[in-house]
């Protein structure tokens, strides 16, 4: 499960309609204490290296990259600024574009009731045609 995307509804308290839908790569599961800083990924106080294959950097996303700790931010930062406790049968994600992703540093941590399904590949755009690794 750690690694995998999953489409989900966002929590109603998230950035936008509860009734659109998000992908993103879970990042830690219920139980464990996350915190990302400096792009780094820290789970249960040890580093967490996904062996993930992305085009982050086809897409830079808009500038500037979020700053999940600015004091207009509008956005809570969960697991920025100090560890967050994933509650039980939930799970933290991030988007792979995470300088510029609207994910659970925003919206928290994802109930298992949310998730829609497992992404397993990509159809569109053609030359990105493939399976998920």
């Amino acid at each position: 499960m750690i690694g995998d995307i999953v489409m989900f509804t966002p929590p109603n308290n998230a950035y936008s309609n509860s009734e659109n839908t998000a992908c993103k790569r879970i990042i830690a599961v219920g139980g464990e204490t996350v915190q990302v800083r400096d792009g780094d990924i820290y789970v249960d106080g040890q580093e967490r290296k996904l062996d993930i294959q992305t085009h982050r950097d086809a897409y830079p996303g808009p500038s500037p990259p979020i700053d999940f700790l600015s004091i207009d931010n509008p956005y809570l930062a969960y697991g920025v600024d100090k560890p967050y406790k994933v509650p039980e049968d939930q799970y933290f994600v991030l988007g792979d574009n995470s300088r510029y992703s609207v994910d659970s540093r925003c919206y928290g941590a994802i109930p298992r009731e949310n998730i829609l399904g497992r992404v397993v590949k990509i159809y569109w755009p053609l030359r990105s045609m493939g399976v998920i690794r």
